[in-house]
């Protein structure tokens, strides 16, 4: 499924040390003093806005997008948008189920083909 999302016409992202405590758009946990996360700004139809995620929701972030271009979506069209990614992640089963098809998307092939071990060969 590729997002169906209005690109922003500005984008700025980068990593930060938050001097106070943030809450994540994602998991809405908690961004301690001192923690590094994520903080990404833009504008998309004329509005403003801003973000901040931590970390760990950084990394499904980043596996969910290259899940979504092993599926043949564009680079544009494979980024959860912001504030959406707990809502991805239960649709596709859960984060489990992502992991289940990292290795297949490594190595470039479609998400339906069932890993296995031929016998006698060594893993």
């Amino acid at each position: 499924m590729c997002f169906d999302a209005e690109y922003p016409s500005v984008f700025d992202a980068e990593l930060r040390c938050a001097r106070k405590e943030h809450r994540c758009i994602e998991c809405r946990g908690t961004i301690a003093i001192g923690e590094k996360y994520h903080y990404a700004s833009g504008c998309t139809d004329g509005k403003w806005w801003h973000v901040r995620s931590c970390l760990a929701c950084e990394r499904v972030r980043d596996l969910v997008f290259d899940y979504e271009v092993a599926e043949g979506c564009s680079e544009t069209d494979a980024n959860c948008p912001y504030g959406e990614l707990r809502d991805y992640v239960r649709d596709a089963g859960g984060i489990g189920a992502l992991l289940f098809y990292a290795p297949r998307i490594a190595i470039g092939k479609p998400r339906t083909e069932v890993m296995s071990v031929k016998e006698g060969s060594e893993s």
